[in-house]
């Protein structure tokens, strides 16, 4: 990367302003957020002929934090935008917070699991169930990806869209992505892929524990 940078006169800069990695992170995901649109609609992956025209029609779109089109934006008048955008600064906070530096305070997250009936649940709990929780998440959708790997192996269908919302993407927002995973390292339609290797794998185990609880 170094070296192709040199042959190009590129050269590379790191920020330590949160800001102005906050302000690229949401360009980006503006520029992701059509070009999947556009693949979708197009039923395509091809991106680089078509990438300066997206960027053309942001830029001479009228932004909703600025009220401005990317390209009215100069240094004359970039005060004034950035006035808006993060304000004048921080407000005094005219109330003192209620809780104190230091002080102990509950986990409210998983808080909700402890309302049917169990009383005096503590820290600890909370902790204990949001851990047991995602390992839970992760087994479910190890065990989904190998049965739904299996079944797209039998219907030979190369490409499929795995989509995850409900109570599943609330509680287990990982859910999604350990699918995938998994369902990439099953997902070969030959007969060595790994979802055969895998279910021998259980059978042999299965059939060695029978022998051993008969013998």
């Amino acid at each position: 990367m170094k070296e192709f940078f040199a042959e190009n006169g590129i050269k590379k800069y790191e920020t330590s302003s949160k800001k102005k990695a906050a302000v690229a992170e949401r360009a980006i995901r503006t520029l992701k957020t059509r070009l999947y649109k556009y693949f979708s609609a197009k039923n395509t992956s091809a991106w680089v002929d078509v990438l300066p025209k997206f960027l053309s029609a942001i830029n001479n779109s009228v932004c909703r934090a600025t009220g401005l089109r990317p390209n009215d934006i100069s240094d004359a008048n970039a005060r004034e935008v950035w006035k808006r955008v993060y304000g004048e600064g921080l407000v005094p906070m005219e109330e003192r917070p209620k809780i104190k530096a230091g002080e102990t305070v509950r986990i409210p997250e998983p808080k909700h699991i402890f309302e049917k009936g169990i009383s005096n649940s503590s820290a600890a709990d909370c902790a204990n169930v949001a851990y047991v929780s995602s390992l839970i998440g992760t087994r479910a959708a190890h065990l989904c990806a190998c049965g739904l790997a299996a079944i797209l192996n039998r219907m030979q269908r190369p490409r499929v869209t795995i989509g995850v919302d409900g109570s599943v993407f609330r509680f287990h927002p990982t859910f999604k992505f350990n699918l995938t995973r998994r369902s990439r390292r099953c997902w070969l339609s030959n007969a060595n892929s790994s979802w055969c290797s895998a279910r021998t794998a259980v059978d042999e185990a299965q059939q060695s524990q029978q022998r051993s609880h008969c013998g």
